[in-house]
């Protein structure tokens, strides 16, 4: 992550850009491709315990595995 894509606020709480490949892979060669993901996370720093809360837009869901 570069410094440009992390913005922070006086009062603890900021954003950053996370850029990052994912391969996708469909069990036939021409399925299969790469995905760029790019997506801004908040957080807020809470400075006396040193903790960092991350925010988050969705939490991604997943059907069970089959058994």
């Amino acid at each position: 992550i570069l410094d440009c894509d992390i913005n922070v606020d006086d009062d603890g709480k900021g954003s950053l850009y996370i850029n990052f490949y994912g391969y996708v892979f469909m069990g036939c060669k021409d399925m299969c491709h790469e995905v760029d993901h790019s997506e801004q996370v908040s957080f807020s720093l809470d400075t006396k315990s040193g903790a960092v809360t991350l925010c988050f837009t969705y939490l991604p869901e997943r059907e069970p595995d089959e058994i």
